[in-house]
This record gives C-alpha cells, sequence and structure tokens, in this order.
C-alpha cells in the first residue's frame, strides 16, 4: 500500500517532491539498504501516516481515536509521554497504540510502548476492549527482534520511503 503527498522542494510552483511511504507487515527478517529515511522525518511519516490512514491496512481495521467526531487520537497526551497514534477497531474490541521511529527502530521503543499500552488499558480501555500496540520504523535490529519474540501484544511494521520529482 503507497500514500502519496505532494510537498514543495522549491519556491516554483513547477517543482513538487513526491513522497511514498510504504507500510510493510515485519517480524523478523532485516535488510539493509541505501534509503532516504533523512527525508523523512518522523513529524512528516506522522503527517502521512494519518492523513493516508483509511488508505493502509491498518485504516481498514481501524479508526482514529474520535471523541465527539473530533480525531484526538495524533500526538495523545499520557501521563507518561504522547502517544504517536491512539486507535480503535472497527469493532470496538480493541485499542491500539501506533509508536512512529524514524529511521532504525531502538529495543528501548518496546519499553515506551508496553507505558502507554500500560496507559491505554488502566485508563481509556472500557470492560472486554484489550489493548495492542504496532512499532513502525524504517528498520529494526536483532535487540528490538528479541523483544519482540516475548511481547506478543506489540509487532512492527517497517516502512519504505521512495523520492521522485515530477514536473508539473
Amino acid at each position: 500500500m503507497a500514500l502519496f503527498v505532494t510537498f514543495p522542494i522549491m519556491r516554483k510552483k513547477s517543482k513538487h517532491c513526491w513522497l511514498c511511504i510504504n507500510l510493510i507487515p515485519f517480524r523478523f527478517k532485516t535488510r539493509t539498504s541505501k534509503n532516504l529515511s533523512p527525508l523523512c522525518s518522523k513529524s512528516i511519516s506522522k503527517t502521512l501516516l494519518v492523513a493516508n490512514w483509511v488508505q493502509t491496512e491498518l485504516g481498514r481495521r481501524y479508526d482514529i481515536f474520535e471523541d465527539d467526531g473530533e480525531i484526538i487520537g495524533q500526538q495523545f497526551a499520557t501521563d507518561t509521554g504522547n502517544m504517536d497514534i491512539l486507535a480503535i477497531s472497527k469493532d470496538r474490541r480493541e485499542l491500539l497504540v501506533v509508536e512512529l521511529k524514524k529511521g532504525q527502530a531502538a529495543d528501548k521503543v518496546v519499553g515506551q510502548i508496553l507505558r502507554y499500552m500500560g496507559y491505554a488499558a488502566q485508563e481509556l480501555a472500557e470492560e472486554g476492549q484489550t489493548v495492542k500496540g504496532i512499532i513502525i520504523a524504517q528498520e529494526d535490529d536483532l535487540r528490538l527482534r528479541r523483544a519482540l519474540s516475548v511481547t506478543p501484544n506489540v509487532s512492527f511494521y517497517r516502512y519504505q520511503v521512495s523520492f521522485k520529482l515530477i514536473p508539473s
């Protein structure tokens, strides 16, 4: 699944930067390649993901958390920090905490997402609701894979970035 958005890279209206992000469910394999991660800041990635949520695999199963019709699940404030994205399953049985990392994710992100998931379970979840987590990053490492191997409620998705100039 590809997400597209244009960002002006020059003051001339004829040039745009097309940034494409693919979310790939990924658990145990890793591949190193030359990539454009410096071009994709966490805030741009998050904006792309939220703006194109319904087009992703996650958007087919979850809605970004809302209160009275207002989306409040982006940078959701907790007593342990801000969740990048808080979502709820379409059947309302599951809360999803999404943590987005630029480039390679370190194993310390597991503790971070577990804190957010603990907050969601204790403060937000209704009776019978479960809480899951997803870490999205461009790369993982052995330490992260080891930590996730015993954390069944947390999954890892890898994103890919491509960059293309298109004259308009």
